[in-house]
């Protein structure tokens, strides 16, 4: 994995965007709650969330995690030895801001990058700076996927279910904002018509679907400034998308 501290986003090795890390309290590791039986929980008490500390945990561990809860708050150390931080590091070791910012050389195959506000916190914070493309967030109640629960001593942890018992599988749904909107951060250099790559799609798009009834939500994917949206070519109906079998 590796870690940006600029734009405090985290990666998966095959460049997929897994979480963006914020806190917009501006809270400290050391300033939250100890969980005395689950050491890398702590408890926030001014959100009311748990914080986990991913540190040592393994790229498919972060990946289990986010398909229980993607709004999870986690918090990264400079000395995990799974977690590469790509650049200066923070002075912070749990990277803590509110403003959205974007270096303006930063590209994902020539393109420029749009990003996602899902609280009005991030969506005030950055008026001035972006155009804000407010939209609401609705479920495709066709997107579900299988997960198996399992707890232990770190807690719940979330797996893909083949492979696994499955007494505990339940249908999920992956969505990534508990509000019923968000908003595009669009920079203001960007010209119309421009090619752009969003790593948080607010709408519902379909990625991709398995012959066993789990149908995959698109996350992240390219568009098209238009002056006052993004415009997307991606299908919301599974029967669109190709089946894979399994």
């Amino acid at each position: 994995m590796k870690f940006f501290p600029k734009t405090l986003l985290l990666y998966a090795d095959n460049h997929k965007l897994l979480k963006e890390l914020n806190c917009p309290l501006k809270k400290n590791w050391s300033a939250l709650v100890i969980d005395k039986e689950t050491p890398l929980k702590r408890y926030c008490n001014s959100c009311g969330n748990d914080v986990i500390d991913i540190t040592e945990f393994t790229e498919q561990q972060v990946v289990d995690l986010l398909k229980i809860d993607a709004e999870s708050c986690l918090c990264i150390r400079e000395d995990s030895q799974y977690i590469e931080w790509a650049d200066e590091p923070s002075r912070h070791r749990f990277p803590m801001t509110q403003i959205c910012t974007v270096d303006s050389d930063e590209r994902i195959d020539g393109c420029r990058i749009v990003k996602t506000a899902r609280n009005g916190a991030q969506i005030e914070s950055n008026q001035d700076n972006y155009y804000v493309i407010e939209k609401a967030v609705e479920i495709n109640e066709q997107i579900k996927e299988k997960v198996v629960l399992q707890y232990d001593r770190k807690g719940f942890s979330g797996y893909d279910y083949r492979g696994m018992p499955l007494g505990m599988t339940n249908w999920w749904h992956p969505l990534k904002s508990k509000l019923p909107f968000a908003a595009y951060l669009v920079p203001k250099d960007i010209e119309v018509g421009e090619k752009v790559f969003v790593p948080d799609i607010i709408e519902e798009f379909i990625g991709s679907r398995w012959n066993q009834g789990d149908v995959f939500r698109l996350n992240e994917g390219f568009g098209i400034f238009t002056g006052d949206d993004i415009e997307f070519e991606y299908p919301t109906d599974p029967d669109d998308v190709g089946e894979f079998l399994g």
